[in-house]
């Protein structure tokens, strides 16, 4: 193991930047990382001792993660282990405090899951609406309502918590309504639109920051729901 990597595991706490693939959970992540790095732990029990500055004995190792990344999407999960664990509120907290992500929204089409992951159990198409009208400039005028502290309901497939139980355990039972799914305040930076392309499905390509509780898929619905609105008003 290369000794920089090495040294930060002997450290009592530590921060991870972590490269989570498409098709995996942010806690099935937390989980592997967890468990690999416990396996190093009990191997270099000794050297840990000598590393600490501290008599005390070493507490219970845990990791965790300082955001959540959906299942379908690719990124950075920052990870803190450790002591570092008890650091993950307060860096949450700290400024800029936003999060960035590209995604490609296809316009004119909703699914059951606010997504196009076919793959998910209860997707399925709602509607599709011919948007071939739609040019750059209208995007581009309605993103900016999108800016600033805003409103928004989560999806039904998401790890928001009601009544103590994760919003896709209720939609994956069949429990899930729209009425259960309160909107919440959520902050979002700025959006960029990177690209437009025009079709009878437009699709574009975003570059949104935003704060900390923000669904991009919840942005992605509402956009498109608010385009249509206004045309057909």
């Amino acid at each position: 193991m290369p000794h920089p990597l090495r040294n930060r595991l002997l450290a009592p706490g530590s921060f991870f930047a972590i490269h989570k693939p498409v098709g995996m959970t942010s806690y099935s992540v937390v989980n592997q990382v967890t468990k690999v790095l416990k396996q190093f732990v009990k191997k270099n029990q000794q050297n840990i001792a000598l590393s600490s500055k501290t008599k005390d004995p070493p507490p219970k190792f845990r990791c965790g993660h300082l955001g959540t990344l959906d299942p379908n999407a690719s990124g950075v999960l920052p990870m803190a282990c450790g002591f570092a664990t008890r650091f993950i509120n307060y860096a949450k907290m700290v400024p800029p405090n936003h999060k960035v992500y590209t995604t490609t929204i296809t316009l004119g089409k909703s699914t059951s899951t606010d997504d196009q992951d076919t793959d998910t159990t209860n997707y399925r198409v709602i509607r599709e609406v011919d948007m071939s009208w739609l040019t750059r400039e209208h995007v581009e005028l309605h993103l900016k309502t999108f800016i600033g502290d805003i409103e928004q309901r989560p999806p039904t497939i998401s790890a928001k918590r009601i009544d103590g139980v994760r919003a896709h355990e209720l939609e994956r039972k069949g429990l899930m309504t729209g009425q259960l799914s309160q909107p919440v305040q959520v902050r979002v930076d700025d959006l960029e639109l990177l690209s437009f392309k025009p079709g009878r499905l437009p699709e574009i390509e975003l570059k949104v920051t935003c704060g900390p509780g923000t669904y991009v898929r919840s942005i992605a619905r509402d956009l498109g729901q608010q385009i249509l609105h206004q045309n057909l008003g």
